[in-house]
């Protein structure tokens, strides 16, 4: 036997091999397999084959996936009235969770709601009255009309016909007179009423800045513990909801650039991926970053498969920032790097060759070859 061989005793346990057992016979013990392995085996420099793939350069972002929520703010100062709904209460889109004090507001809507009111019955009762006048006008006009054909032919006195045609002629101007003054009237009463609609416009934007609504069917999860008389504070968060329907995943920002450039963005998650969608801030969240310490962070939707998502999960946000598509791969541990030359060490024929090779792109685990090597060839790797 060889001596620089050993024999070595191959147990179940240690490399999961089956051992075959041979019996002599009935009432003979059984005898293990000796193998004999060859030690230089362990030593053989690894070797892989270069292939065509497509390869990515991307960054990993951890992200938590949770529902969207929205902070809510108070549009306008004065005093917090109270929450009209609570934490974990389920609310509908547009309905009332929080209001500030508006007494004065509503008496003011009120009293401008009464004087479109009192202009509108005014208007109404000018219009009808001189629509009466110009009517009766019209009826005595045409009267006159008649008289001044009864005394020019079938009666005719000069007298007469004189007084009906002057009568005519002051009918007339009576109507076109009424008809100015119902212009006047009703161009008056449109300036006077857009002004007082205007205000009340106003005053119910205010009262709508007054109070806070749900901007969607979901779920209230934060409150503040301000009380009735407070004073509101219009840069302060005061109640938050969450949209269960959908599923963000946040993630600390990779800035701007990143995010605008990628080819892809995708969720990582259970070794699935998923659509992902931006959802930017309001530009106050990125100035309010900047000025403090804290970091920033950023929201994308999840587009399909949301169901087979839980919240409270951690995945991973994916940007692609570059990709090459069939292009030849090999490893990084197989490229080595020398005054300013890139090669690897080729099998030709069991003997290693070193080979000049061209560098294209590059990610964490392999390059792009554009020269020097082919599809299949072989190459040695380091462990």
């Amino acid at each position: 036997m060889n001596m620089n061989k050993k024999k070595i005793c191959i147990l179940p346990a240690l490399l999961a091999l089956s051992i075959l057992l041979t019996a002599c016979g009935e009432g003979k013990k059984e005898s293990e397999v000796i193998y004999e392995i060859d030690e230089s085996a362990f030593e053989a420099p690894m070797k892989t084959t270069v292939q065509k793939g497509d390869l990515e350069i991307s960054y990993d972002y951890e992200a938590q996936l949770g529902p969207k929520i929205t902070q809510l703010k108070f549009k306008d100062p004065g005093t917090f009235n109270r929450f009209e709904a609570g934490l974990g209460e389920s609310v509908k889109k547009g309905q009332v969770i929080a209001t500030a004090d508006t007494t004065a507001l509503e008496e003011a809507i009120k009293d401008k709601n009464k004087e479109i009111e009192d202009l509108d019955y005014e208007h109404n009762y000018k219009k009808q009255s001189m629509t009466y006048d110009r009517d009766i006008a019209n009826i005595n006009l045409k009267k006159a009309y008649e008289d001044i054909d009864f005394y020019s032919e079938k009666d005719p006195d000069p007298d007469k016909y004189s007084e009906s045609c002057v009568k005519a002629g002051s009918f007339d101007q009576q109507i076109k007179r009424i008809d100015i003054q119902l212009r006047q009237e009703q161009e008056t009463y449109e300036l006077e009423r857009k002004h007082l609609t205007a205000e009340l416009k106003k005053l119910k934007e205010q009262l709508s800045g007054n109070r806070i609504t749900a901007p969607c069917d979901g779920v209230v999860v934060a409150i503040t513990g301000d009380e009735y008389g407070d004073q509101i504070d219009t840069s302060k968060y005061y109640i938050a909801v969450a949209d269960t329907s959908v599923v963000y995943a946040r993630c600390e920002s990779p800035g701007t650039a990143i995010i605008k450039n990628a080819l892809s963005t995708e969720l990582l998650a259970e070794g699935k991926k998923y659509e992902l969608s931006y959802v930017p801030r309001p530009d106050e969240y990125y100035i309010e970053m900047r000025n403090s310490s804290e970091i920033s962070y950023e929201e994308f939707a999840v587009m399909q498969g949301i169901n087979e998502l839980e919240f409270g999960d951690v995945a991973y946000v994916r940007f692609v920032t570059k990709r090459a598509e069939n292009v030849l791969l090999a490893p990084k541990s197989a490229v080595h790097v020398s005054g300013g030359k890139s090669f690897v060490y080729k099998d030709e024929n069991g003997t290693k060759t070193k080979t000049y090779v061209t560098l294209g792109m590059n990610n964490k685990l392999f390059y792009e070859i554009k020269e020097g090597l082919e599809e299949g060839d072989t190459v040695y790797v380091e462990e």
